[in-house]
């Protein structure tokens, strides 16, 4: 059994894309039923704001299932395959710390993605998809964002939210990221600023998963 995160984001996909793969929060746990009911699943959690659509897992293949199954969703058309991207293991639990911390977001250092992230934790814990390897990950991943916002200036930029995206039918998303700041003092703003971010030392280091 492997780690496996395998998703599209802001970087990968178009806006349109990414509204058409989208979950609303009302339709995440029957995702989630279907998703461990594939037999190369064991467990999986699913992240789906505005800028991004993720699914984390453990499963025994090379995560060529969790791909299928998210090609496969009923506002997809096309191939789907062309636009993701897959992390396995070490590469898995990076990922999800870089997306907790805010370092993955369209806007560097956006607060309200780590909110997201406790959502699609619970969300999944809840249905009885997570188990005991899963939140062990999703905790790491909350202690350190909460040590890279408390020791360094992680999010200090203002930005500006898009808390009410809707996707296609009429169904509220579950929430956007933070969208690019507008104008040429905020870009100059995240350009000064940028080079002091960082993860503290040694917390991307992946965490021991085995039970």
């Amino acid at each position: 059994m492997s780690l496996f995160v395998l998703g599209i984001n802001h970087q990968t996909a178009p806006v349109s894309l990414r509204e058409r793969v989208a979950f609303s929060a009302d339709t995440v746990p029957a995702a989630l039923d279907a998703l461990r009911a594939l037999p190369q699943v064991h467990e999986v959690a699913l992240l789906s704001t505005c800028n991004r659509t993720e699914l984390y897992a453990i499963a025994d293949d090379d995560g060529q299932a969790l791909a299928d199954w998210l090609a496969t969703h009923p506002e997809v058309v096309g191939d789907l395959h062309a636009y993701l991207y897959r992390h396995r293991d070490a590469d898995a639990v990076r990922h999800l710390f870089r997306v907790a911390t805010g370092l993955d977001s369209l806007v560097l250092g956006e607060p309200q993605i780590l909110g997201q992230v406790k959502d699609a934790w619970a969300t999944a814990r809840n249905a009885g998809s997570l188990g005991g390897q899963l939140d062990r990950l999703f905790q790491h991943a909350f202690s350190t964002a909460k040590r890279a916002r408390t020791a360094t200036r992680l999010g200090a930029l203002p930005v500006d939210r898009e808390r009410d995206h809707r996707y296609a039918g009429g169904s509220q998303a579950q929430g956007c990221e933070a969208s690019a700041e507008t104008g040429a003092r905020g870009s100059q703003r995240r350009r000064r600023h940028r080079a002091s971010f960082f993860l503290l030392p040694g917390a991307c280091h992946a965490p021991r998963l085995a039970p």
